[in-house]
């Protein structure tokens, strides 16, 4: 009986400790991207980047460091589902929104504004 009840107890424990395969992953942001094209809406097509080479980097502390275009700076970030806002240095209120379109393993697209879609390629 105890055999029994101990089979029961680990095959019920696996199966609760295992995500469904079919389930899909967030991906995440952790690592080095860089900006490689734009364009302002979503019925537009994209363009190259062609300004000063921008990119972020993402850790997995929540931090991020930003260079080129748009400024330099460091801070931390916090991402809740499709949206993520950044922060600059110790501020308390978010320095600037966007909203992810999309991301996947090599690349990330988010939208500033409303209007502006920025895609950027993993490093």
């Amino acid at each position: 009986m105890k055999k029994i009840f101990l089979l029961l107890l680990v095959c019920a424990a696996s199966l609760v400790g295992c995500k469904n395969a079919n389930e899909p992953q967030e991906q995440t942001l952790n690592g080095k991207w860089e900006l490689t094209e734009w364009r302002t809406s979503e019925e537009t097509t994209y363009h190259a980047w062609t300004q000063q080479v921008t990119r972020v980097t993402f850790s997995d502390d929540d931090k991020f460091v930003a260079e080129g275009y748009f400024g330099n700076g460091s801070g931390r970030y916090e991402r809740n589902g499709k949206y993520l806002d950044f922060y600059y240095g110790n501020s308390t209120q978010p320095s600037a929104m966007f909203i992810i379109d999309s991301l996947s393993k090599d690349e990330l697209v988010v939208i500033f504004e409303f209007d502006y879609y920025f895609k950027f390629k993993k490093q």
